[in-house]
C-alpha cells in the first residue's frame, strides 16, 4: 500500500521535501511491505523488509517527497507510524494535475494493484495594484581614507557595485490550484482501500513592475 501511494503522488510534485496529507480508508485489512532500518551501531544487522497488516478503518496518512523519484509514505496505526521508502520506477508517469493511472500488483511488489485519479480545480484572483519593497544594484564611486604602512593617510576612490533599497509600483494576481488525488487499493478486482490527499498551491503572477526608487 505504501509504495503504491507514493508512486501516484511523486508525479504530482517535483519539488523536494513536499508533504501531502490525507487519510487512508481501509475496508478490508491488507498487508503492506515496508523496509526496516537497523540501528547504526549494529554492525551485524542488514536492512530487511517486513509485512505489516493495516486493519479496517480510517487512518491518518502523509507522503513526503524527498526528490523527484523518491518519497516516504507514512500511515498511522494506533499510536505508531508505519513508514515505507518508495522509489518511482523508470518509465512510469503520473499526471501532475489531471488524469488517471494504474499500477499492477506485480510491478509494485505488493498484494494489491493501484488505480488512481488526479483532478485539479484552477482559479485566478483579481488583479492587485500596490507598492512593494525592492532592491537594485548600481555602480557608484566610493571614496575611503586609507593609511599606508608608514602611517600616511590618503583618500582613495574606486567604482563599486552597491545595493540600493527602495519601493516600486507593481500589479499582480494569483493563480490558485486545488489538487485532489485518490488512489484505490485493488485486490482481486475488489477495492479494499483508498487514499485521499489534497494540496493547495498558489503562484503570484506579476503583470507590471515599475522602477525601483
Amino acid at each position: 500500500m505504501k509504495r503504491l501511494f507514493l508512486l501516484g503522488l511523486i508525479g504530482l510534485m517535483f519539488t523536494s521535501c513536499v508533504t501531502i496529507s490525507g487519510t487512508t480508508n481501509i475496508s478490508t485489512p491488507i498487508k503492506i511491505k515496508e523496509v526496516v532500518d537497523c540501528d547504526d551501531w549494529d554492525d551485524f544487522c542488514d536492512d530487511d523488509v517486513k509485512e505489516s497488516t493495516i486493519n479496517s478503518g480510517v487512518h491518518q496518512s502523509k507522503i513526503v517527497f524527498n526528490s523527484k523519484r523518491s518519497a516516504t509514505f507514512s500511515i498511522k496505526t494506533n499510536s505508531d507510524w508505519a513508514n515505507a521508502e518508495i522509489q518511482l520506477p523508470r518509465g512510469q508517469e503520473i499526471p501532475r494535475y489531471d488524469g488517471e493511472f494504474t499500477f499492477d500488483s506485480t510491478m509494485i511488489d505488493q498484494e494489491f494493484s493501484l488505480a488512481g485519479v488526479v483532478s485539479t480545480k484552477r482559479t485566478s484572483s483579481e488583479t492587485f495594484h500596490t507598492t512593494e519593497r525592492c532592491d537594485r544594484t548600481e555602480r557608484r564611486t566610493v571614496c575611503r581614507t586609507e593609511t599606508d604602512r608608514n602611517g600616511r593617510s590618503r583618500t582613495v576612490c574606486r567604482d563599486e557595485y552597491v545595493t540600493v533599497y527602495g519601493w516600486q509600483n507593481v500589479s499582480y494576481y494569483y493563480n490558485h490550484r486545488k489538487t485532489t488525488i485518490k488512489i484505490g487499493l485493488v485486490v482481486d478486482e475488489a477495492r479494499n482501500g483508498e487514499f485521499v490527499g489534497k494540496r493547495n498551491e498558489s503562484d503570484k503572477v506579476y503583470t507590471y513592475t515599475g522602477y525601483c526608487r
